[in-house]
């Protein structure tokens, strides 16, 4: 098992030699390096190549600073007097310069292996905008890779690949309808307490090969509690997608819920009776989205999923509603009611773990403020961020 499994902050020395110790070959997931050079356009070249190779396959790791010879490690030996900071910047510029559509994703991480020496790792995730083409010095070229390293695509494998990407945004797309229907339905296989409901689902662009229960089970408490600022107690029930984590209430009926799938999609609903009841939106469920969607990322960030990945919002059953406001005289200004069933938002990609949470959610919930007659969310302030709590 190569790196990829682990977060890029989470690697230490003991998983480096482990790779060395067990013999982990090159990959479709990992290319050593024994020495890090990005001055020259020669070095800038091999650099791109590889980069745009991993991102236009399943993603993967740059790791310099191992021996390897025929694509086996040999050794840990570490780069001398390696500048981290200005090191990582010179990649961002030579990656922002020399690969189109831009690389979205990419990140780097140090490792110090004893002696002053230092492991640079460069972690480029699967693009959902592949296939990527090396601009750099009028190269013009397109690069993928298998299970003995990259090499360059023919015209009929380019088409392929666009073919593909293609396929990758109708895979989620479709999945995220189909669990819209199920859930508007009642077919999720419990009894939810209101037809109204607040749905977030998060859809990784590479489908998760490792589901383990006894993973996501560790990490129930902190990252996949169910929405809800009154939610204080839960259950799992293991089912046929994968496993459910549920807030009961009496006669079995759900109060919140979260699915995790199989191939790494979450999908967390908090149903709203008060909303249903009233038929208004009240605001304060984007605190307890924005809440949800911060424990839910870092859910994925634990499983080892990276960006890029997608989120995206829904409100069920909320046709005919409109947003309730405290000022009397702008409830008044806005009398614009929601015009079809259900407000599904636009899907969002999450190309970088530093994507920070309100970047991803003001813009959503100004959408569900527009669909009601208003210009935007009031919980967050001139600067973009989150006003509450």
């Amino acid at each position: 098992m190569s790196l990829q499994h682990l977060p890029l902050d989470q690697i230490k020395e003991a998983d480096l030699q482990r790779l060395v110790s067990d013999q982990i070959n090159e990959s479709r997931s990992i290319d050593y390096k024994r020495e890090w050079r990005l001055t020259g356009d020669s070095d800038k070249r091999e650099f791109l190549f590889d980069a745009a190779s991993f991102a236009n396959a399943g993603g993967g790791d740059l790791v310099y600073g191992i021996e390897a010879k025929d694509g086996v490690p040999l050794s840990v030996v570490g780069l001398t007097g390696f500048n981290s900071d200005a090191e990582q910047l010179r990649s961002e510029e030579t990656l922002a310069r020399g690969i189109a559509p831009r690389l979205a994703g990419v990140t780097f991480q140090t490792i110090l292996v004893g002696s002053g020496k230092t492991i640079f790792i460069v972690r480029i995730p699967r693009s959902w905008s592949a296939p990527h083409m090396v601009t750099f010095g009028d190269a013009d070229r397109f690069y993928s890779r298998h299970s003995t390293g990259r090499f360059r695509l023919d015209v009929t494998q380019l088409r392929t690949a666009f073919l593909q990407s293609a396929k990758v945004a109708d895979r989620i797309r479709d999945f995220r309808l189909e669990r819209i229907s199920r859930i508007a339905a009642g077919e999720v296989g419990v009894k939810l307490w209101s037809r109204v409901c607040v749905v977030w689902h998060l859809m990784p662009l590479e489908e998760w090969t490792e589901f383990d229960y006894s993973r996501l089970l560790k990490l129930e408490a902190p990252y996949l509690r169910p929405m809800g600022n009154g939610i204080s107690g839960w259950g799992e029930q293991i089912n046929f997608d994968g496993l459910m984590i549920r807030s009961i209430l009496d006669k079995g009926v759900v109060a919140s819920y979260v699915q995790v799938f199989r191939n790494g999609c979450i999908e967390a609903v908090l149903p709203q009776p008060v909303m249903e009841e009233k038929k208004l939106l009240f605001s304060g469920y984007e605190d307890e989205a924005r809440v949800g969607l911060h424990w839910y990322r870092q859910a994925l960030h634990a499983l080892g999923i990276t960006p890029p990945y997608f989120v995206a919002l829904s409100l069920l059953n909320v046709g005919g509603f409109t947003m309730y406001v405290n000022d009397p005289i702008a409830r008044l200004r806005s009398s614009v009611v929601i015009d079809r069933p259900h407000l599904l938002l636009p899907e969002v990609a999450v190309e970088s773990e530093a994507t920070s949470l309100d970047e991803i959610v003001r813009p959503i919930f100004d959408l569900v403020w527009n669909a009601c007659g208003f210009f935007n969310s009031p919980n967050f302030g001139p600067d973009g961020k989150w006003k509450l709590g």
